[in-house]
């Protein structure tokens, strides 16, 4: 039972008067994700300042209460019948909330050309990407598209052919299960590689240093453009989706390579239907279910093995009802 545990946090919330928490009881969890699909969580709560992240994590530890974190919710899927304990999210409000509080504003400038930037992983990564085209900043241009934070960008070392944050990252800070925080080398201590970062799964990403390169803004705003162009070209990008859905086999041989060969394009379970432009997306036509998209997902790896003999491997993050942290 973790009814009392609940009812203590939200006193406890009331009691500190934590900085600008939100709790929102019973909320449907697919108002959060892009897929639009989700039940709901017992408690969802919105944390703006990391020192009451920190609280909330040693509470939930103390008190057993389960706890997941939520980034963007673009690489998520939540069974319909949501999940128990605790959903949190790390928010930042306003462009004020874009650096954490440090000298001259975040930035710093080495003679290499580079700018250091140091950022709140609640950022949405669009917003990076504004302030990095207005400014003349170059580096996170392959995030175009990609509908993340800064910090669950930073969890699974997002990215593309264009490159990933392994690429760009320098250092990241964590705050740990137990409310502890960690400064981490992002590629000695996280070890990025392919859709992955070696940060605990409960670990909070509340700020990452950026290494990017002095530009002109003309210039980044061509780039992100262009990708965006690309991106539209040839993504379902007007359907809710949580992007794509399968780890590529191999280096060169990609997941919808191998499922457009099995003739899977456009099939459809319930109003879940595999992308007839992208054939490892997943796409919502308006009231999917996360029973239709498992399904679908159960019937592309059986052809893909039956045609190929090889196991694909999920790429997005899979919440079922009875997990627990």
């Amino acid at each position: 039972m973790i009814e009392p545990a609940l009812k203590e946090f939200i006193q406890m919330v009331e009691k500190d008067r934590l900085q600008r928490v939100r709790c929102l009881q019973r909320e449907p969890l697919s108002r959060h994700t892009t897929f639009r699909i989700g039940g709901p969580v017992d408690l969802f709560v919105e944390v703006f300042y990391p020192d009451d992240v920190a609280k909330i994590m040693s509470f939930c530890k103390t008190n057993g209460l389960p706890i997941k974190i939520m980034g963007g919710g673009s690489n998520l899927l939540v069974s319909d019948g949501g999940v128990r304990g605790l959903v949190v999210k790390l928010e930042a409000a306003k462009v004020d909330d874009f650096f954490r509080e440090t000298a001259n504003d975040g930035l710093a400038y080495r003679d290499d050309g580079n700018v250091i930037v140091r950022v709140h992983g609640g950022l949405k990564t669009k917003t990076l990407i504004s302030w990095c085209v207005r400014m003349g900043f170059s580096g996170c241009e392959f995030l175009a598209g990609i509908p993340a934070t800064v910090g669950g960008a930073v969890k699974m070392n997002a990215g593309t052919q264009r490159g990933c944050m392994g690429d760009v990252v320098e250092t990241v800070e964590v705050i740990d299960s137990e409310g502890k925080y960690h400064v981490l080398d992002y590629m000695k201590d996280c070890r990025p590689s392919y859709r992955h970062a070696d940060i605990p799964e409960s670990g909070v990403v509340v700020s990452a240093t950026f290494r990017l390169l002095r530009s002109r803004p003309d210039k980044v705003r061509l780039k992100v453009k262009s990708i965006m162009k690309e991106r539209l070209e040839k993504q379902p990008l007007g359907y809710p989706s949580a992007g794509c859905v399968f780890r590529n086999p191999a280096q060169n041989l990609s997941a919808g390579y191998l499922i457009d060969k099995c003739a899977l394009k456009g099939v459809r379970i319930g109003d879940a239907e595999i992308s007839a432009k992208h054939a490892n997306w997943i796409i919502n036509r308006g009231r999917a279910t996360a029973k239709e998209v498992l399904s679908l997902i159960e019937m592309v790896k059986k052809r893909v093995f039956d045609e190929f003999g090889l196991v694909l491997q999920e790429e997005l993050e899979i919440w079922h009802e009875d997990e627990t942290m």
